[in-house]
């Protein structure tokens, strides 16, 4: 057979600096994990886009058009080494990888287009004080990006740069880009998130009227605190303070929380292809996100319901589980 040529890319020198995978990016972790560390946050209740299942949902996609061999029944098959070399590379492990790579350094470089920016995607994020903003360039007739320094003090010679990715929480940025950044704001504009239903249940048994808010009648529809308040009638702080406690309510206690921890890091690796100690360094790293994850969002819930009451009954609210009894 004649010998194939290898048709390299323009593009390779900046494609070999990319990494195989985002090790902690959530299309990455397997349901398992999911369950044993983030119950009760939005990523663990699937408030936010379930990644995992929607990088599955890709792979197939893109498998029946690339390798539609695989999906007809009753064809004969006939011998390709390309294409079978093709259909064992393209394995559902690897394009879970590279759509991690992807997804945690896009940009939008032009309306309604999203690609690959190389040199603006060395900038990580910082959620306070970055340096540099990244945006969309001026010129219209090209697909270009801006990136202009934002930070007025400066940097000193030796400090890495950070551009900011928004105003995000931490669940936003580990279901997103599969890290948490301990300087966050925990942004009760994003994170947690509020059911429809919940608040239907909580302003039915409390209320007992029909005025309803339009917003809250579909069940699975989600709702940010700051939504939430903004939605509900003037004056029904008790509803407001119903609503946030049973949602408070979801998470595990901190006992039960660190026993799944403790579960988890004993455990066997999973899906995990990796050394020993590497498994043993990513399921630790795991279990940090999760927390900080977590506690971000039960930090937003206190607040919101320490503007409804005084820290007393908030304390004791927290202590009596007949109170969340009513409410669960």
């Amino acid at each position: 057979k004649k010998k194939k040529e290898t048709i390299k890319s323009r593009l390779e020198p900046y494609l070999k600096t990319l990494n195989e995978c985002e090790r902690h990016a959530m299309c990455n972790w397997e349901e398992g994990e999911k369950e044993m560390l983030l119950r009760g946050t939005d990523v663990g209740m699937d408030y936010v886009r379930d990644e995992r299942e929607a990088a599955r949902r890709e792979y197939e996609s893109f498998r029946a058009a690339l390798l539609p061999r695989d999906f007809e029944e009753g064809e004969e098959e006939e011998d390709d080494d390309e294409e079978n070399s093709f259909a064992e590379y393209f394995t559902l492990a690897r394009y879970r990888g590279s759509r991690s790579v992807c997804s945690s350094r896009a940009f939008q470089i032009a309306p309604g287009l999203v690609g690959l920016m190389p040199l603006a995607d060395l900038f990580n994020h910082k959620s306070v004080g970055n340096d540099v903003a990244v945006c969309e360039g001026d010129d219209e007739t090209t697909e270009t990006v801006a990136v202009s320094v934002v930070k007025q003090s400066g940097a000193q010679k030796g400090e890495e740069l950070f551009n900011t990715y928004g105003v995000l929480s931490n669940t936003d940025l580990l279901n997103s880009y599969g890290f948490c950044d301990k300087n966050a704001l925990d942004v009760a504009a994003t994170a947690p998130r509020i059911t429809g239903l919940s608040v239907r249940q909580r302003f039915l048994m409390m209320a007992k009227t029909s005025n309803l808010p339009d917003a809250f009648r579909e069940d699975e529809e989600t709702h940010t605190i700051e939504e939430t308040t903004r939605l509900l009638p003037p004056g029904r702080e008790d509803i407001l303070r119903s609503v946030f406690l049973h949602r408070l309510k979801l998470y595990p206690s901190q006992k039960e929380f660190e026993r799944a921890c403790e579960a988890y890091l004993l455990s066997g690796g999973g899906d995990i292809k990796n050394t020993r100690e590497n498994a043993a360094s990513l399921k630790r790293e795991r279990v940090e996100l999760a927390r900080i994850c977590r506690q971000s969002e039960m930090n937003c819930l206190e607040r919101a319901i320490e503007k409804l009451t005084s820290k007393a009954v908030l304390a004791q609210d927290r202590e009596d589980d007949a109170m969340f009894s009513v409410f669960a």
